[in-house]
């Protein structure tokens, strides 16, 4: 047994402090984020490093449609990931083909787990993908809740294999010995977090974690610490979980996090899949919102739900209307964020963060 003494943080342990600036405009501020290629992957991503997580009530077309007009990314619902796909290219590609090109390889990632099925479905995604005229890949996001086995890396490993040129990202893990394992396996960025999701209970259920702000702090140094000797690009990191405001994601990004991951935020939006329920006397709409661990995901998908406690929950939250509102949100975060620090684009935001501990982070007087 080994206890670590080293405290470790959270993203309500911390605030960002602001930093002088000859230019302190939230207009001015590059919302671009660009990447000339990746460990493993050549392509080049630019845009806005937000994603929307594959969980199957946000990780939609309908989604999609909204976000990638503000360049961010969706991560398709992985057990729709491949009918999500097919139907889009076929229907984009005969609209506006140079368009779709563009915006699908940076916005509209394929998402799977590492099942027998899952894996023939990647298979049967490569051989459609053969037939097109242009052969083209999504990116991928290999998921799972917990990628600390062989197995996992393995199964990184062969997708590799199977696509070597699209961008692959793999998770999730919590500490930096697996983001050096699954780099080497063949991601290009690996998925941070275990626990901190709004309607994730792994903590409480199995007392497994890791605070978000060190592990993406201590993640994000040991991904950009490796170079591959080949091409001389670092890993990247998302860190996936535990944002539930703005200030999350900025503190996020200031962490060292190349891309951050969301799935709370985004919940309740018009554009989700799932349940809506009017109150008959309030007259309020709001939205059941579940994590893919709970019993609810569980009587949905998992045949072997009764091997397994839930490790998620169930909640209802407002309506909260177009997703657009929440990437307006975000968007004017990360610009007035970037103003505070003395920062001019996404980019800087790591390079110029500086952190104080706190024990509050705002007034609380009238709620949270």
């Amino acid at each position: 047994m080994n206890i670590s003494q080293d405290t470790k943080l959270d993203f309500s342990d911390v605030l960002l402090t602001p930093a002088w600036s000859i230019s302190a405009s939230r207009s001015d501020v590059n919302m671009e984020r660009v990447f000339n290629g990746f460990y493993h992957s050549d392509r080049e991503w630019s845009g806005l490093p937000v994603m929307i997580a594959n969980m199957d009530t946000t990780g939609t077309i309908e989604m999609w449609e909204h976000v990638s007009c503000c360049d961010a990314v969706v991560c398709f619902d992985k057990r729709k990931s491949f009918e999500y796909w097919e139907d889009l290219r076929t229907e984009r590609l005969l609209k506006d083909a140079p368009a779709f090109v563009d915006s699908v390889v940076n916005t509209a990632w394929v998402s799977t787990g590492i099942t027998e099925a899952d894996l023939d479905n990647m298979r049967g995604l490569r051989d459609f993908c053969d037939k097109q005229p242009d052969g083209l890949i999504p990116n991928i996001c290999v998921d799972v809740a917990n990628g600390y086995s062989q197995y996992f890396v393995e199964k990184v490993e062969y997708i590799r294999t199977l696509f070597p040129n699209p961008i692959i990202m793999a998770g999730n893990v919590v500490t930096p010995e697996m983001v050096l394992k699954l780099i080497h396996a063949g991601a290009d960025i690996v998925k941070v977090g275990i626990g901190p999701g709004s309607v994730c209970t792994t903590r409480l259920k199995t007392g497994v974690g890791y605070p978000q702000f060190s592990a993406v702090v201590e993640c994000a140094n040991a991904a950009h610490g490796i170079k591959n000797p080949n091409n001389g690009r670092v890993g990247r990191i998302c860190a996936d979980g535990g944002c539930a405001t703005t200030g999350d994601i900025c503190k996020a990004l200031g962490a060292g996090a190349d891309f951050v991951m969301i799935g709370g935020m985004a919940a309740g939006t018009d554009q989700c899949n799932g349940k809506f329920n009017l109150h008959m006397l309030t007259g309020e709409k709001t939205f059941q919102f579940y994590g893919m661990s709970s019993y609810e995901a569980q009587d949905k998908y998992d045949s072997r739900k009764r091997q397994r406690t839930s490790e998620g929950k169930l909640v209802e939250i407002p309506q909260k209307g177009c997703v657009d509102n929440v990437m307006q949100d975000i968007v004017g975060g990360i610009r007035s964020c970037c103003a505070y620090i003395g920062a001019t684009s996404i980019k800087d935001i790591h390079r110029c963060a500086n952190f104080v501990r706190v024990n509050n982070t705002h007034n609380k007087i009238f709620g949270g």
